[in-house]
């Protein structure tokens, strides 16, 4: 058997009356985000159409809410999530261990997936410098590449720093 699986990304919410329409055609859904889109679409899965969910999680609300504003909604489309969530995969163990801790989530729930990357030849492309910094994840907001970007203008290291956005 040819086992189908949805993934989708939280705030795609263009396509989500046909994703709402065609999850019954698939096994499970893999959902990676927060957003109002991906609360609704995780609810219905599982409640309507019982289908496993697994959450893919990058980060905490409650603590990205120490570094940054979050919109109050947010906490509640992440708490849908993860409660509807038949397993959530951390980035990282020290993510799993907050989603324990914090969030109160049982260990056996939460799996430890680590983020892939693509290995590629970069000899030729980087020339050496004193310092290289690599941000992956691109352009997310949360990542504040141009306060990054800014921080490296003002810096007296500025000629001697390469900063690489990967994603």
């Amino acid at each position: 058997t040819i086992t189908k699986s949805l993934f989708f990304q939280a705030t795609n919410y263009k396509e989500l009356p046909k994703l709402i329409a065609d999850i019954n055609k698939y096994d499970y859904i893999i959902i990676s985000g927060v957003s109002f889109t991906g609360a609704l679409v995780v609810f219905i899965a599982k409640s309507v159409f019982n289908k496993p969910v697994y959450y893919i999680c990058h980060g905490l609300l409650k603590y990205e809410s120490k570094f940054t504003k979050v919109n109050m909604r947010r906490f509640a489309f992440e708490k849908i999530i993860m409660n509807n969530s038949k397993s959530i995969l951390a980035v990282s163990n020290l993510l799993k261990e907050k989603l324990s801790r914090l969030y109160k989530i049982n260990h056996k729930k939460v799996q430890v997936q680590y983020n892939g990357i693509e290995f590629i030849n970069w000899k030729g492309r980087i020339k050496k410098r004193k310092y290289t910094l690599l941000s992956v994840g691109g352009g997310r907001r949360q990542k504040r590449i141009l306060n990054i970007c800014k921080a490296i203008q003002r810096s007296n290291y500025k000629d001697r720093i390469k900063f690489i956005v990967v994603g």
